[in-house]
């Protein structure tokens, strides 16, 4: 009798002891299974397009407590939209879903511009339009059969007055031409002279190279570096007038150029946004393009003065042929030493 429960007791240890290694391995892989399930379903929640796919009719009230002058262009977004269950490939719109023009417009090669959206609850959504410099985000929320909410300007500058925007989307029927593409979209409702134009070279144009930027010219136009201090500076010289560029982080932006004494235009040039100016009465003033991002946080602004009809509307043309992309600089040309004064 003392035997067997001496056996017995020895049993019952052993069988304890194998009770609490399981006790202790089994929920440990249960709690590994159960982290590894939840995030398979959190990826799978995150890969499901929101009920708010559809196609919208965007209005945008005033911008309070003022607007951005010539600056409105780049932080208001196009009037209809499509919220696409698609997610993007590159750039800011990685991984996100994607936000399209109605109708849908191609993004020039080499476009930074992004769009996307991603929703804050089951009520609300962000809509998003970048660059990574400047754009416009637009928090909105169901209301009835609509979405209501603020449009919220973004800078590469701090704006020390934030502004806000009422801003309403109105569900509409989607057209068939919505469908998305690799490219993004301009965070702008364009209007016919705000959309990019083709290249209006002649077939006898020929490349003019001043390394991170060209332009397309008559045959015989000329590149030279000119003397700068804290920027590139230098010239296209034709046979009957000259176009001057400044390329730096203090390019001037032509906001003296202002209506009605010249045309204001917002476009897309070279994939990015430009504004050319041009007086309106030829002769009298600066005939320009502005761009401000080019790369590495510099501006381009390149302007031909007081030119005639003629020369005025070359310029402007060749102002469309613009292209990005090329080596910066290697040096700037240091202004010329003080003469020694007896």
């Amino acid at each position: 009798m003392r035997q067997f429960r001496h056996i017995g007791t020895r049993q019952l240890a052993l069988g304890l002891g194998l009770m609490i290694v399981s006790f202790i391995l089994v929920p440990s892989g249960s709690i590994a299974q159960t982290d590894k399930s939840e995030a398979n379903a959190q990826t799978q929640r995150a890969l499901t397009p929101a009920p708010f796919e559809d196609c919208y009719q965007l209005k945008l009230g005033r911008w309070w407590p003022w607007g951005f002058g010539d600056e409105n262009a780049y932080v208001t977004p196009p009037s209809r939209i499509q919220l696409l269950g698609e997610r993007g490939t590159r750039g800011f719109e990685q991984d996100k879903l994607l936000i399209r023009r109605i109708p849908h417009q191609d993004r020039p090669p080499g476009s930074r511009e992004s769009s996307f959206w991603n929703t804050k609850s089951p009520n609300q959504v962000l809509l998003t339009w970048t660059d990574g410099f400047i754009g416009v985000t637009l928090d909105l929320a169901k209301s009835k059969d609509e979405l209501k909410g603020w449009a919220h300007p973004h800078f590469d500058a701090p704006h020390f007055v934030p502004r806000i925007a009422h801003v309403t989307a109105q569900p509409i029927a989607c057209e068939d031409d919505t469908g998305a593409s690799s490219g993004g979209e301009h965070p702008h409702n364009p209007t016919d002279q705000q959309r990019q134009s083709p290249i209006v070279a002649r077939p006898d144009w020929q490349k003019v190279d001043a390394g991170p930027f060209s332009i397309l010219a008559p045959p015989g136009w000329k590149f030279h570096q000119l003397t700068g201090i804290d920027s590139y500076v230098g010239e296209f010289t034709g046979d009957t007038f000259v176009l001057k560029f400044d390329f730096g982080h203090y390019s001037n932006p032509l906001k003296v150029e202002k209506k009605p004494a010249y045309d204001v235009t917002h476009k897309s040039i070279g994939g990015r946004r430009a504004k050319t100016v041009s007086p309106t009465t030829a002769g009298h003033g600066i005939t320009g393009v502005y761009i401000r991002n080019v790369g590495d946080s510099n501006a381009l602004t390149l302007w031909g003065k007081d030119l005639t009809p003629e020369q005025q509307e070359l310029a402007l043309k060749i102002f469309e042929t613009l292209r990005f992309g090329g080596p910066p600089p290697k040096y700037v040309l240091p202004p010329p030493a003080p003469k020694n004064v007896e």
